[in-house]
């Protein structure tokens, strides 16, 4: 980002949009276009690719957009390759894995990843976003009846 203001508001407003998602999930989107227009309007920050991934979910759901969201989703985890991006790649995968991937690929294709990201958000201390790992690989367990 060009910015340190906007880069401060891009991290409220990523941590606003986890809040917000249990709390009121019709203004979700609003906050989620927001982090994606800022990040294209003023560059990437580390908060850029949950945003885009965030954009990859509400293509895959409410929009019934899968293949396009899928794509957003692909898009977020190039961001995650660039130097810096890596501190949200955990809460990253999780939102790709969990919310944009299992529209166009078999559920199961996602078990091992967020297993692999879990122990990942655990060795960086992201333990909130491991912790939904974990706890979302053992809900398609269950789905694909391996509980």
């Amino acid at each position: 980002l060009d910015d340190e203001l906007y880069e401060m508001g891009q991290r409220m407003n990523e941590h606003l949009a986890v809040s917000i998602y249990h709390v009121e999930p019709t203004m979700l989107p609003l906050i989620i276009f927001q982090l994606v227009t800022t990040s294209l309007k003023h560059g990437l920050s580390s908060s850029s690719s949950p945003g885009f991934a965030g954009l990859g979910m509400l293509l895959c759901g409410p929009f019934n957009k899968p293949h396009e969201g899928r794509e957003m989703a692909k898009t977020a985890e190039l961001i995650l390759e660039k130097p810096g991006m890596r501190s949200r790649a955990v809460r990253t995968i999780f939102i790709t894995q969990c919310f944009c991937y299992h529209w166009t690929s078999p559920l199961q294709d996602s078990i091992e990843p967020l297993l692999e990201w879990y122990q990942i958000g655990l060795e960086i201390g992201d333990t909130d976003s491991a912790c939904n790992c974990l706890l979302f690989r053992s809900y398609h367990l269950f789905y694909v009846g391996r509980a």
